[in-house]
């Protein structure tokens, strides 16, 4: 069975560092990872843009390239992503993230035997 990760801090909060270090250390170790959910500031972590400022912790580049290099089922809460003009024509979310609302974490906790929330 799967793990669920939650993120729910933005990347500033040092959680958010934590949750992608535990993620890395969990595939290191053979884990599967079966959906990375982001909500709330969160998806802030998905932004392909992200400010370097802003993300002094480096959490957003570490994410994002977990998603990328090991192809990890990626879903930013649409509802956050709105709440947070991320779904504007000139922002956009990083390779490998899809949008959707809060039935895919529903799904995604039938499917998993841990869920990890950050």
């Amino acid at each position: 069975m799967a793990i669920t990760i939650l993120v729910s801090k933005g990347p500033a909060s040092r959680a958010s560092l934590r949750s992608a270090e535990l993620a890395r250390a969990l595939l290191r170790n053979g884990e599967t990872i079966g959906r990375v959910f982001f909500h709330g500031d969160g998806v802030q972590l998905c932004h392909a843009g992200t400010d370097p400022q802003k993300d002094a912790l480096g959490a957003a580049n570490i994410w994002q390239t977990l998603i990328k290099d090991h192809q990890l089922p990626a879903t930013a809460c649409s509802g956050s992503v709105a709440r947070r003009g991320l779904d504007q024509p000139t922002s956009r979310l990083a390779d490998g993230v899809e949008t959707a609302g809060l039935g895919q974490l529903a799904s995604a906790l039938q499917d998993c035997e841990n869920l990890v929330s950050f």
